[in-house]
């Protein structure tokens, strides 16, 4: 289980490197689709996820596919709006397309209260 951590409203971007839990070897990530989805309650309904990125959509695969590298970005709209800042629970499948999903990273999200609730300059 890893832990990311960030302010409410900013943006923030993870590297992550999704790996084989059998082999421990990068995923190849050649035709495999990546979903992330942070939610309040790990038995929340995916349609009550409160980010959820999709490659192409928040999710960037590395030029090379076969070194299982990503980056996943939250932009502030994600989170400017949360009151209740207790950490979401988070988790990366990949779908190989063959019904073969796996889910090679999971965590925490903890998205602490930023001071300044205002933007830009003045």
């Amino acid at each position: 289980m890893s832990l990311l951590t960030m302010k409410r409203g900013d943006r923030a971007e993870f590297a992550i490197t999704l790996t084989d839990v059998d082999t421990g070897l990068p995923l190849d990530l050649t035709t495999m689709t990546l979903r992330f989805t942070a939610k309040r309650r790990a038995t929340d309904l995916d349609a009550d996820a409160l980010i959820a990125k999709t490659e192409g959509a928040g999710i960037t695969v590395d030029v090379d596919p076969s070194t299982g590298l990503a980056t996943l970005e939250i932009e502030p709209e994600d989170t400017e709006d949360l009151t209740d800042l207790r950490s979401l629970y988070w988790d990366v499948q990949v779908d190989n397309g063959a019904g073969d999903v796996r889910t090679p990273l999971s965590g925490l999200l903890a998205i602490s209260a930023d001071i300044t609730r205002t933007s830009g300059a003045s």
